[in-house]
């Protein structure tokens, strides 16, 4: 699932939700409330469960040809 240019999407494993209200998180370390969102860039780091091990890396226009070997993905291509 990716938002539409401009967008954010809220990733939770909590199917109860259905209204997201802006909180300040016990852990934050600012004092305005806020909810947690993420652009069409960091979808990806969300469509996993939060108990799955992961890992992510992404090739971009500055990836060098040395970086891009280290991450071996057989049909990776630059993100824009």
């Amino acid at each position: 699932m990716y938002p539409e240019p401009g967008e954010v999407l809220h990733f939770s494993e909590d199917p109860t939700i259905d209204r997201f209200v802006p909180h300040i998180a016990s852990t934050a370390r600012q004092t305005e409330p806020y909810v947690w969102a993420v652009d069409r860039d960091r979808a990806p780091d969300y469509w996993f469960p939060r108990a799955c091990p992961r890992a992510m890396a992404w090739v971009t226009a500055d990836t060098t040809s040395l970086g891009f070997s280290g991450i071996r993905l057989r049909a990776a291509q630059p993100r824009t």
